[in-house]
């Protein structure tokens, strides 16, 4: 059996940005910063992932994850392609998130950071199956 499944865990480079297909299927997208540690005297290498959910999920990302969570998300890759400006091919990669997980960040006073109690979107994986074919275009989140 083949498999297409990805899972990743950083934090949200940006708030969500919501919008809606014609159908009224709602679809979220978020970036999410995965940082690489490169050695002691090194900066470390993030590498960006565009997420995208569907139906309630596009909901609850909506509603609970800001800029800076640090979220866990499980989905699968999807390849999508479009026309730039001057009409030539191009393609890309996003994930479709299927469950997703935030550990808000909250301070326990002494300027430190400790995970919050997480949340996690449920949702029918039927709900959103293959609508994302309709969204995709030369716009990147």
């Amino acid at each position: 059996m083949i498999n297409n499944s990805c899972h990743i865990e950083g934090y949200l480079g940006q708030d969500p940005e919501m919008r809606y297909l014609p159908n009224g299927t709602a679809i979220t997208s978020i970036n999410v910063g995965v940082s690489e540690y490169q050695g002691k005297d090194k900066d470390n290498k993030t590498q960006w992932f565009v997420v995208k959910f569907f139906g309630t999920r596009a909901d609850f990302v909506n509603e609970y994850l800001k800029k800076g969570n640090l979220v866990t998300v499980n989905g699968r890759m999807s390849q999508y392609q479009y026309e730039d400006k001057e009409g030539n091919k191009k393609y890309g990669f996003s994930i479709v998130g299927e469950d997703v997980k935030s550990y808000k960040t909250a301070s326990n006073g002494n300027g430190e950071s400790k995970p919050a109690p997480a949340k996690k979107a449920t949702a029918k994986a039927d709900e959103f199956e293959d609508n994302e074919g309709d969204f995709f275009d030369d716009s990147a989140f």
